[in-house]
């Protein structure tokens, strides 16, 4: 499994707990946008960055994050190059 794989997988599965969603609905929705179409606010956000944290055990740039992950294929992105990177 390369590290966009992995990333999807746990972006998936982080993001359909918090909002109680079948897996199967968020993977098909990775286009979807975060605040958008699924309703997070700034508390749900900084939630997610700190599930995504612990999961890859790094720091995330709140700011960066926050402004560059608008749609889950975003935040994927994101992640994965600074795993790249790592």
């Amino acid at each position: 499994m390369n590290n966009r794989e992995q990333v999807v997988e746990v972006f998936v599965d982080v993001i359909a707990n918090m909002l109680s969603k079948p897996k199967e609905e968020i993977a098909s929705s990775l286009d979807a946008k975060l605040k958008e179409d699924f309703h997070m606010d700034s508390v749900g956000l900084y939630a997610l960055i700190g599930m995504i944290e612990g999961k890859f055990d790094f720091d995330l740039d709140y700011a960066k994050f926050l402004e560059n992950a608008t749609t889950i294929n975003n935040g994927i992105d994101l992640i994965t190059e600074i795993l790249s990177v790592k």
